[in-house]
């Protein structure tokens, strides 16, 4: 999520956004709110280059990312086998 210094990005601040996401083969999805609008990152927003070209950017307040897990599904059915004493896969 980009969420920008002002409540709302001008055209021509979105349109350079949008040119930076979309080199990385991303696009932009606005989501406005009655005071505040944010812009989601669709796409792998995980590239450090990305996140730091549009935080470089002085009318954009913080880019803030999902929280990705990095052993999803086996860390699960060793809790799960802990927890419950047999395995859950």
């Amino acid at each position: 999520m980009i969420i920008p210094k002002n409540p709302k990005l001008t055209d021509a601040q979105l349109e350079e956004v949008t040119q930076i996401v979309a080199e990385f083969g991303c696009r932009i999805q606005v989501i406005e709110g009655a005071v505040q609008s944010i812009y989601a990152i669709v796409g792998d927003e995980r590239h450090e280059l990305l996140i730091n070209r549009i935080e470089g950017l002085e009318y954009i307040d913080r880019v803030s990312l999902p929280f990705i897990p990095q052993r999803p599904a086996r860390c699960w059915c060793r809790v799960w086998s802990m927890v419950w004493g047999r395995s859950a896969c």
